[in-house]
């Protein structure tokens, strides 16, 4: 049997040992703390670092106007005040001479990417594809935004660096993605046969054609509505109609209808009536 401990004893080494097991753990509680302010610390200093070597002005500024307070802090406790002084004025000095040669530059940048921009574009407005796709710059706080009439595409600081890679993404999804006519026509009328069934119409009655996309959205989360209207587009425009025919109405009112690319001088189209050739 082992001789037992006399308890003042005993409860002595409990309390030195748990004195030391508290003390650990407060440091790397406070050590914890102290890593992760480093990191936030870090992660600006890395973004403010790569935007200069990128020479992304105007992502620096945005990067200042978001966390001034901390670079503020950074610099004050690293002797780095002067140095980030000199960037943000750098950033400030390098933007406003980059607004002012913005259409010279965009030009340039798009050639490159053999991106064409509209003939009727005009700074600070500027399209692409046919008026699809619009870019606005704005210059009072050095920002692109993109959008379709479907919504926002993107909004970033109008550094080209920046703004050409989205841009060119934006087009290559929207425009040239593979398409497949006979799976696009067969895929819509499945839509349209099932919508009639819905609300108890009979075949090659008309249908909003906001239905089919509504069902497109449910079917297919990824599918776009811009990415609908283009692939509408190629198939009116195919000189085969894969054995279906579409019919459409037209309407004045934008909130109920939808402009199909390469067709907006016909009007909106509100309405859609399809019928498999087999059945005519």
């Amino acid at each position: 049997m082992l001789d037992k401990f006399d308890d003042k004893y005993y409860q002595n080494l409990i309390q030195n040992i748990s004195n030391v097991h508290n003390k650990l753990n407060q440091t790397i509680h406070n050590l914890k703390n102290e890593l992760s302010l480093l990191e936030k610390d870090y992660k600006i200093v890395d973004q403010i670092f790569l935007a200069l070597k990128e020479e992304r002005y105007a992502q620096i500024l945005e990067i200042w106007k978001k966390d001034s307070a901390t670079i503020t802090n950074i610099g004050n406790s690293n002797n780095l005040s002067e140095i980030f002084l000199e960037i943000n004025n750098l950033a400030k000095q390098k933007c406003q001479e980059i607004v002012k040669k913005y259409p010279v530059l965009l030009e340039e940048a798009c050639k490159k990417e053999n991106i064409n921009i509209d003939e009727t574009s005009r700074h600070p407005k500027y399209t692409f594809c046919g008026n699809f796709i619009t870019l606005e710059i704005d210059e009072k706080n050095y920002r692109a935004n993109a959008y379709t009439s479907f919504g926002n595409l993107f909004r970033t600081p109008l550094d080209l660096s920046l703004v050409i890679p989205q841009l060119k993404k934006e087009i290559d999804r929207i425009f040239n993605r593979p398409f497949n006519p006979n799976e696009f026509i067969k895929n819509i009328y499945e839509y349209y046969r099932e919508i009639l069934k819905e609300e108890d119409k009979k075949p090659e009655e008309y249908i909003t054609i906001r239905k089919i996309t509504e069902k497109i959205k449910k079917k297919k989360n990824n599918y776009r509505m811009d990415e609908f209207v283009v692939d509408l587009s190629k198939f009116m425009k195919d000189q085969n109609d894969y054995g279906f025919k579409i019919n459409i109405q037209h309407t004045k009112n934008y909130n109920s209808g939808i402009l199909i690319y390469g067709f907006e001088h016909h009007g909106y189209i509100e309405r859609i009536s399809i019928t498999k050739k087999e059945n005519l």
